[in-house]
């Protein structure tokens, strides 16, 4: 009973007006019609020419399996749901995920942000583009977690005259762990099972290392320990579609 109400309280506070505009409007109709993306509180503007994707098979299409701008837990204090602003560019989700309140997603001059299947962020999570931003498969965010691959301003060298590249692209492997206030910046690159620790900066190429790497610090330095998640264990085992699950057996962990 208990979740049957839980459930009913969660489709009341859907920001329904942009979750529509979200679903049909920018969605294939086979793909909206399900309604899979539900928005919380939401700004949504999407420029002409700017793209949504939800790059899944049509059976793993099903109805919320994309929540963005809900309160996912108590600890982020944020009267704002969730703020997609695309000029330009495209948005591509790879499969279902939650997206906590406060975040924003914003795309300038063509900047592509892919995010893969069963991306959780707990709240504050702010991704802009200018180039590229790939997020891969079951990655972790905690609280205000920051990734930009861009320098947002033109910079030049005040000896040699020359401009400085201000973008360069960003690729989060699979199964990485971000944790609070982390800020992931233009040229990073993190190899698969990355834990990155808790107020770090990163801002470096580090795909060389091995998968289950410890990168913490600002900037991060790398941990000889190798670390990896054996809680993401319990959500492997549910299909792609169904995140929702195993966050709710995760939370059963004793802490």
């Amino acid at each position: 009973m208990f979740q049957i109400v839980k459930k009913i309280l969660l489709f009341l506070k859907v920001d329904w007006i942009d979750t529509i505009r979200i679903n049909l409007f920018h969605l294939p109709f086979h793909q909206g019609r399900k309604f899979p993306i539900l928005l919380f509180k939401a700004k949504l503007s999407v420029r002409h020419g700017a793209q949504i994707e939800l790059r899944i098979p049509d059976e793993d299409c099903h109805f919320g399996i994309l929540k963005l701008g809900c309160c996912y837990v108590k600890n982020v204090i944020s009267t704002q749901g969730i703020q997609i602003d695309l000029r330009t560019g495209k948005l591509i989700f790879g499969g279902s995920g939650i997206i906590g309140n406060g975040s924003n997603i914003i795309t300038r001059c063509n900047g592509v942000i892919e995010l893969g299947h069963n991306i959780s962020a707990v709240g504050n999570l702010a991704v802009t583009s200018f180039h590229h931003i790939h997020v891969g498969n079951d990655v972790s965010c905690s609280w205000n977690v920051s990734i930009y691959d861009t320098d947002f301003h033109q910079l030049e060298d005040m000896i040699t005259g020359k401009s400085l590249k201000m973008t360069k692209d960003v690729f989060i492997g699979d199964n990485c762990w971000i944790c609070q206030k982390s800020t992931i910046l233009k040229g990073t690159r993190l190899p698969d099972w990355s834990i990155v620790g808790a107020c770090s900066l990163v801002n470096k190429d580090f795909s060389g290392y091995p998968s289950g790497s410890t990168f913490v610090g600002s900037p991060v330095t790398v941990l000889s320990k190798r670390l990896i998640r054996s809680d993401q264990k319990i959500i492997d085992k549910f299909p792609r579609w169904c995140t929702t699950k195993g966050l709710t057996l995760l939370n059963r962990l004793p802490q």
